[in-house]
């Protein structure tokens, strides 16, 4: 998990130095090896939100300026939205991607809540027939996406405002390259009236 949010914050900054702090290093405690940690860069953030303008620009910048570092769809490492494992290896389609990402979340479900006869048939009809019919089109025909860098957990709790400048900044990115316009966003984000998305 440290790993994968420290590679996420150097992706960040390689496009856009000021929008993430900067990682500096992660490990596991020498005491005690099941204990991890990740140090970053100290910023200090106002408790005010950024403005939605320059939010918007830090964050149409990265997906336009990235480039995946080998054309595809994901991630070199899995990296965590909380404590969830996001199942982001590589892969050449965006449909591939997004279903693959869909499938580990209803299995995570599963899982978790165990099995339910109706959300098995309610997945097989989005894996088969709406993703493939709604994404596919995406990339035939001489269509493609570039895949970009996404910050991967994107909400209102992982957005601030330098106090120093006065910018934008994210953390706790899981990041991944993606559609540029996909993204996450919860519900506390689309109520905020200071942040919607």
């Amino acid at each position: 998990m440290m790993h994968g949010e420290y590679t996420s914050l150097l992706e960040i900054r390689k496009v856009s130095p000021s929008f993430a702090p900067t990682p500096i290093c992660w490990g596991s405690c020498s005491e005690d090896p099941s204990r991890h940690f990740l140090l970053m860069e100290f910023r200090n953030f106002g408790s005010e939100l950024p403005s939605t303008e320059d939010f918007a620009r830090e964050l149409a910048h990265l997906h336009k300026q990235s480039n995946s570092p080998n054309g595809m769809f994901g991630f070199p490492m899995r990296t965590y939205n909380g404590n969830l494992p996001q199942d982001n290896a590589w892969t050449k389609s965006w449909e591939e991607s997004f279903a693959k990402g869909i499938r580990s979340m209803l299995a995570m479900e599963e899982e978790v809540r165990g099995g339910s006869k109706e959300l098995q048939e309610l997945s097989q009809d989005l894996l088969t027939k709406v993703i493939p019919r709604l994404l596919r089109p995406l990339e035939t025909q001489g269509r493609s996406i570039k895949p970009s860098l996404l910050h991967g957990d994107l909400w209102i709790g992982n957005i601030a405002c330098d106090k120093a400048t006065g910018q934008p900044v994210v953390f706790d990115s899981s990041a991944y390259f993606g559609h540029h316009e996909c993204g996450s966003c919860c519900p506390e984000c689309i109520r905020s009236d200071s942040l919607t998305f």
